[in-house]
């Protein structure tokens, strides 16, 4: 995220100013004017937009249990997850009768919808699969997805 400022002058400032405070009015002392200009911070791009609940399914062929499908609606979506651009999916699904260790259990191909997140398309990337335990229940299969859109990311090295 990077910061930026922008000054806005005339009546826009004023007005901005105004609604600053929860009367409307702007805080001035005597002989005071309004501010001609005034700077308003804000970062860029804007925070994240994050997307719930969408239907996830973890097919766990590729890590050793074949025939191994769980569906949940356990998911976040993260457009802009970070400075790069960033699309990450991260989905929960209870593992019932596992029996083996926690943390990760391989990659495994992965596809995201980038439509909501203002890149049309359905892409294909490979994700990681881990084990986690909570205090209750089953272990959960974790998946987490990544994928960075054409001409976002970091600079290529010169």
């Amino acid at each position: 995220m990077t910061k930026r400022s922008l000054a806005l002058g005339g009546l826009a400032a004023a007005a901005l100013a105004a609604s600053a405070h929860a009367d409307g009015n702007v805080p001035l002392e005597r002989g005071q004017r309004p501010p001609s200009v005034l700077t308003v911070d804000y970062e860029y791009p804007p925070p994240s937009p994050v997307f719930t609940g969408f239907f996830c399914r973890l097919d766990l062929d590729d890590v050793g249990f074949t025939g191994t499908v769980l569906d949940t609606d356990d998911s976040v979506k993260y457009c802009n997850f970070n400075e790069d651009g960033v699309i990450r999916i991260e989905c929960d699904a209870p593992f019932p009768g596992y029996d083996g260790e926690g943390g990760f259990l391989g990659n495994s191909p992965c596809e995201i919808n980038t439509t909501p997140c203002g890149v049309p398309g359905l892409v294909t990337t490979t994700g990681t699969l881990e084990v986690i335990f909570g205090e209750e229940g089953p272990p959960l299969a974790h998946l987490t997805c990544e994928h960075v859109p054409e001409g976002e990311g970091p600079a290529a090295p010169d």
